[in-house]
């Protein structure tokens, strides 16, 4: 016989134990069944612990973003970050974590963020060619930089 046990939660979500209940006639088998479970546990939650640790918010490091078309800044771009990503999400705001605007002159910081793996969309319109320019980079930052600034160019294109 087996029950599931509520462990933690993830992102919002519900993680599951799955527990093997039984063997009551037998005390040693019962006692064994709980130190496994007890070590299964155990590893599980060390698990999550280190499988929910994603890039967000929290962190020291700072990433300072330029957007450009044709090298001509391009203002009031929305700039989209993907914690985590490790290629292209997609042009699909809801695939993406934050968003933030940039500036007359097209600059943008996000702040607090932690190391790791990040992909940074753009979409903005150029008024030299009157057109919807958009694109996007992924950046990776070390654990050993977690506490630097970062400078990056974000190039858009039609």
């Amino acid at each position: 016989m087996e029950r599931w046990v509520t462990l933690a939660t993830c992102k919002g979500l519900p993680i599951f134990f799955k527990c093997e209940v039984g063997l009551e006639n037998n005390f040693l088998a019962n006692k064994k069944m709980s130190m496994k479970n007890t070590k299964q546990l155990l590893l599980l939650i060390i698990v999550l612990f280190a499988a929910c640790k994603k890039n967000n918010t929290g962190g020291n490091v700072t990433v300072d973003i330029a957007t450009a078309h044709h090298g001509k800044p391009i203002p009031y771009t929305k700039v989209y970050i993907k914690y985590g990503a490790k290629e292209f999400p997609g042009m699909q705001a809801d695939a993406y974590n934050a968003s933030q605007i940039t500036d007359a002159s097209g600059k943008v910081t996000f702040t607090n963020l932690r190391y790791g793996d990040y992909f940074f969309f753009g979409e903005g319109y150029d008024t030299a060619i009157q057109a919807m320019v958009r694109g996007g980079i992924k950046l990776t930052v070390p654990r050993k930089q977690r506490n630097n600034n970062f400078t990056m160019d974000l190039p858009i294109t039609e």
